[in-house]
C-alpha cells in the first residue's frame, strides 16, 4: 500500500502519514510514503505506484491534490492503481473512492 503526501503541508502530511501508518501496521501491510509538492511530481510518484507494485493507493489532504483532483484520478487509473482521496471530485473524476474523516461529504 501506498500513500501520497505533499511534504510542503507539513502538519497535514504528518498527521496523515502517523495515521495511515498505523492502520497499515494493525493490517500486516507495508506503507510506501510518496511525496509530490507540485504538479511535476505526479508522474514520478505514479511510476513508482508502478514499480512498487502496490495494492492501492491513500491520497493525503492537500490543497494542490484537491485542485487536481481529476488528474490524480486519471493517473490512478491510467495505471490500475485503486486510490481514495477525500474528494467526491476524485470519484466523479474517474477515481475509487473517496472518504473524510469528519464523516462529512463534500
Amino acid at each position: 500500500m501506498a500513500l501520497l503526501i505533499d511534504p510542503t503541508e507539513q502538519t497535514s502530511a504528518e498527521t496523515t502519514t502517523r495515521d495511515v501508518q498505523a492502520v497499515a501496521r494493525s493490517f500486516g501491510l507495508e506503507l510506501h510514503i510518496l511525496n509530490a509538492s507540485s504538479q511535476r511530481d505526479f508522474d514520478a510518484a505514479f511510476t513508482n505506484l508502478v514499480r512498487l507494485r502496490v495494492g492501492g493507493l491513500v491520497i493525503g489532504a492537500s490543497a494542490l491534490f484537491i485542485s487536481l483532483a481529476g488528474q490524480l484520478a486519471a493517473l490512478a487509473v491510467r495505471n490500475s492503481v485503486p486510490a481514495a482521496f477525500e474528494t467526491r471530485q476524485f470519484v466523479e473524476a474517474g477515481g475509487l473512492l473517496s472518504y473524510r474523516r469528519d464523516g462529512k461529504n463534500r
